[in-house]
């Protein structure tokens, strides 16, 4: 009877061990915020972000004008391509012994500068696994540092503000491209 119990009890360990860890992928995947998401008026549904902050700065940041219209459609394959490369698709959310974390693998410093910038006060912890918060606060940061293309902002995003001039910036960039590229379908 008691080999009977232990199996029960080990068994009910390893659902509740499961559960956890299926609730910590979701919120690794969608984020835990008690904000509204980034890309969503507080009184509106909620549309597709747009390569600007909805908060009407002015445009006269790093004279980043048209490059602050683009829709987040076009940054998609970006945006995948470095979700795979950074965290093996949400399997590896911490990387370079910690410093960098959630699905972009992003810094602390690489937020707050990106949040400044954004003139928002988003909590590095609480937001950083969260996918919404995570691709503006990246686009705060291109915009920031005058990204205007997919190479430019992946080395950016990799390598910080003159990530464009790191020799290892550019094996990065062949990484991210070559999962960009569309697959012959077979």
């Amino acid at each position: 009877m008691k080999k009977q119990q232990r199996d029960s009890a080990f068994i009910v360990a390893i659902c509740i061990l499961a559960s956890i860890a299926l609730l910590l992928w979701l919120v690794a995947r969608d984020g835990l915020s008690n904000e509204p998401p980034p890309f969503q008026d507080r009184g509106g549904p909620a549309a597709a972000p747009v390569v600007s902050s909805d908060r009407g700065r002015e445009e006269k940041k790093l004279g980043i004008l048209a490059s602050r219209d683009v829709p987040d459609e076009t940054l998609r394959p970006l945006f995948d391509a470095i979700f795979q490369e950074e965290s093996y698709c949400g399997f590896m959310l911490e990387g370079d012994g910690g410093i960098t974390r959630g699905p972009y693998h992003i810094s602390q410093a690489y937020w707050q500068d990106a949040c400044e910038y954004g003139d928002v006060d988003w909590d590095y912890h609480t937001h950083i696994w969260s996918h919404r918060h995570c691709k503006q606060v990246m686009i705060w940061y291109w915009q920031r540092y005058g990204a205007k293309t997919d190479e430019e902002r992946a080395r950016i995003h990799n390598g910080g503000p003159r990530g464009m001039s790191k020799e290892s910036t550019k094996e990065y960039w062949r990484r991210i491209q070559a999962k960009m590229e569309p697959k012959d379908a077979e």
